[in-house]
């Protein structure tokens, strides 16, 4: 929201009617030194949002026995090139796919029985939770590019609030509710649990193995487009070295993350 209100004290950008980007807030209200800097910055975490989403989605796939790498670059590609009004449509999508897995999950854990002991008030190693709020939360960065994408009569305080609190509130059911159901060892994931647990239907384990998917896939062409935005209207570059920059850079980085020990996360 203070993004939302600092981006209608840019010059004649009251409406958000000039298509301003991240980085043109940080030239308007500090340097032009401070935007180059940021302008670094905002690559760097981009695209390793990027990279890591494209090195899991591609990782989860070969357990499939798919060759995901060529399917997935046919499938985002054209995304990539779009402008962000028409990738609303895969967005809604993967909305309401998500929204299925979690149904799905919730009903998994009360039939698979909820132990109030296993969610302590506080646990021993909390140290994943951090990347994991940092990783879910990343989406920022995209606010001032959604401002400028959205039609007139459409509120940026409604629908980032109220993205947020539903997503927020799921999250919190999910990880409250599942942490109940599954005994989680420190260096899992709840995905990792559901999936090994023996007697859980197979539906749950293809909700497992689809959530990382859709959640992963979809925001890739997001965070692209953003990071093109910023790159072309901070000068940067011009559109088509931006569609590089931004596009291709993450794919070829990903390539040797796929294998061994590159990406450990995933």
């Amino acid at each position: 929201m203070f993004i939302c209100e600092a981006m209608t004290e840019y010059p004649n950008n009251t409406h958000f009617e000039a298509n301003v980007e991240f980085s043109n807030l940080v030239r308007c209200f500090f340097s032009k030194r401070y935007q180059m800097f940021t302008q670094i910055i905002f690559f760097i975490t981009i695209q390793t949002t990027n990279i890591a989403s494209i090195a899991i989605c591609s990782q989860l796939f070969d357990n499939l026995l798919i060759r995901i790498f060529q399917l997935a670059m046919v499938l985002i590609g054209p995304l990539c090139l779009m402008s962000l009004s028409s990738n609303v449509w895969i967005q809604v999508v993967s909305c309401s796919l998500i929204l299925l897995i979690f149904v799905q999950w919730t009903a998994t854990f009360f039939e698979h029985g909820l132990v109030p002991a296993r969610v302590p008030p506080v646990g021993s190693d909390m140290s994943r939770m951090f990347e994991s709020i940092l990783f879910n939360y990343a989406f920022v960065t995209a606010v001032p590019s959604f401002a400028n994408a959205k039609r007139p009569d459409v509120s940026i305080h409604k629908a980032v609030g109220t993205s947020v609190t539903i997503m927020t509130s799921l999250f919190i059911l999910v990880s409250i509710v599942g942490g109940m159901a599954f005994d989680i060892p420190t260096n899992s994931t709840m995905i990792q649990a559901i999936n090994s647990t023996p007697g859980v239907s197979t539906l749950s384990q293809i909700a497992g193995f689809t959530f990382p998917i859709v959640a992963f896939i979809t925001s890739i062409p997001v965070n692209t487009i953003v990071l093109r935005y910023n790159l072309v209207q901070s000068e940067v570059c011009n559109k088509s070295w931006a569609n590089i920059m931004a596009g291709m850079v993450p794919w070829l980085v990903a390539i040797p993350c796929m294998t061994g020990s590159g990406l450990p996360i995933a």
